[in-house]
């Protein structure tokens, strides 16, 4: 029975201890390193739902893959330099437009049509549930 006992308490011991040091991979962080693999991630991940949806051909896979990732490292780069917030948004607006007509370019007009309604509608979702809490108090 102690033995038992003893088990359980080393166990729940090592448990928290291990749960202590783990960092959360969503908490913001400054290291270089773990903001450029999150970049990467991300392009990897758009590049994936894109292929889904839209159909992508191998080759145009391969040459949407390449601008994901200089949009992901541009955006990146430009969150690490400090400026007037209009004008990082302002370059974050160009970056994204340099992003699409690279895209236009790879894309056929029926996948590019698609692309730019699902981009709206995934818009619409989010600012749903950002507004989801918000509602008038007369409502």
């Amino acid at each position: 029975m102690k033995k038992m006992m003893m088990a359980t308490v080393l166990l729940t011991a090592l448990t928290t201890v291990n749960a202590q040091g783990t960092t959360d991979p969503a908490k913001p962080t400054k290291d270089p390193a773990v903001i450029e693999q999150r970049a990467s991630e991300k392009a990897d991940k758009r590049t994936e739902t894109m292929t889904e949806e839209l159909g992508l051909s191998t080759e145009q896979t391969a040459k949407v893959q390449v601008i994901n990732e200089r949009f992901a490292k541009a955006m990146m780069d430009l969150k690490k330099v400090q400026q007037a917030e209009d004008a990082q948004k302002e370059r974050a607006r160009i970056i994204r437009q340099q992003r699409d007509v690279e895209l236009k370019a790879v894309l056929t007009t029926e996948q590019y049509e698609k692309m730019l309604v699902l981009r709206k509608e995934k818009k619409a979702e989010h600012q749903e549930k950002a507004d989801g809490g918000k509602k008038p108090h007369n409502e």
